[in-house]
This record gives C-alpha cells, structure tokens and sequence, in this order.
C-alpha cells in the first residue's frame, strides 16, 4: 500500500488514539476491509509504525510545497513555524506519550527529527535548534 494511502488513517488515530481507534475504523478509512488490515500489518504496532512513516512523508510533502511558495529564510521559517503548530494542534494532548509506547513508530520519528533538515536547510543551526527542542518538549511532555 502507497504511504498517501496510510495518511488516510491518521485523522482516526487523531480523534480515537493509537490504542483506541478501532480496526474497522482504520479498514474503514483505507477502504479495505478488516481482515485485509488484519494480514497486511498483523498488529497494531506494525500500523502506528506504517502510518507514522507515511505522516513523516507527508511532512515532507509539505514542507517542500512551503518552501516552494516562500522565498526568503525568514518567510519560510514563520512558514515552518505555523505549520508546525498547526500540525500539533489537530493532535490529542496525549498522541506523543501514546506513540512512545510504539518503539518502531517512536524510533522513526527520533531518527527523522535528528536526521532531517527542511528542504534547502541543510546545516542550518536554526533548524537544528529547533529539531531539538522539538524533541526536548516530546521527551518530556
């Protein structure tokens, strides 16, 4: 399954939670039925994993498409902020904890935020800064 066919299961796991949603929900959101879900990820953690590599994907999506239509640094670093606390918002207080408790999905995103730099951003200590911080709030929170 394409990883933008696994972003349609991410406003589920928003609305219910990583261990709440139900699986015909999720089936339901990819339009396939339950025992398709059930043979294709075999558990729920092989899911949240799926699903969060496919969430960092569209982030990139994203951010390419943010870089695209602002030119300077500063436009585009009020851009990324936004975006970033627009992300954050459409999320449960407790998705990030919850997530923690998915060690393949957790250690995805750890290595995306210590890897990965917006685009033509490479080197940039302000996205380093950032990156950091980032994964200080999630570390404790």
């Amino acid at each position: 399954m394409p990883t933008t066919a696994l972003e349609a299961t991410l406003p589920v796991f928003h609305q219910h939670g990583l261990h709440q949603a139900s699986d015909a929900a999720l089936a339901e959101a990819l339009q396939i039925p339950q025992a398709e879900l059930a043979a294709r990820y075999g558990d729920r953690a092989a899911l949240v994993h799926q699903m969060t590599l496919a969430d960092l994907d569209r982030q990139k999506r994203d951010h390419d498409k943010l870089y695209a239509e602002f030119s300077t640094p500063v436009e585009r670093l009020y851009a990324l902020i936004q975006y970033g606390i627009d992300n954050l918002q459409q999320l449960p207080a407790t998705y990030y904890a919850d997530l923690q408790g998915f060690p393949a999905a957790w250690e995805a995103l750890m290595n995306h935020l210590s890897s990965y730099s917006a685009p033509s951003c490479s080197n940039c200590s302000t996205t380093a800064s950032a990156r950091r911080c980032f994964v200080l709030i999630l570390t404790f929170n």
